[in-house]
């Protein structure tokens, strides 16, 4: 959200306005939902072509890296 709110030349006061008026929880499961959305719709059957799909999805869609990468390891984990 930040990065695409700087992109469009939004000043860096009204960016940390906007984003404390975000319902954390509200926001994360969003999140959630999309992921799980997503990952039910990607057909491989390799592990890592998964989650490269998932993770480059909901980054290009601006979610943050860490957020990202978390979630694919709990979505998909490694099986031993």
């Amino acid at each position: 959200i930040v990065k695409e709110l700087k992109h469009r030349d939004i000043s860096k006061y009204n960016v940390q306005l906007a984003l404390q008026e975000i319902n954390q929880q509200e926001y994360l499961n969003v999140f959630e939902e999309l992921a799980k959305k997503r990952l039910a719709e990607i057909k491989d059957k390799e592990l890592q072509k998964r989650r490269k799909k998932l993770a480059d999805y909901l980054l290009y869609r601006g979610w943050e890296s860490e957020l990202v990468y978390g979630k694919v390891f709990e979505l998909l984990p490694t099986t031993k």
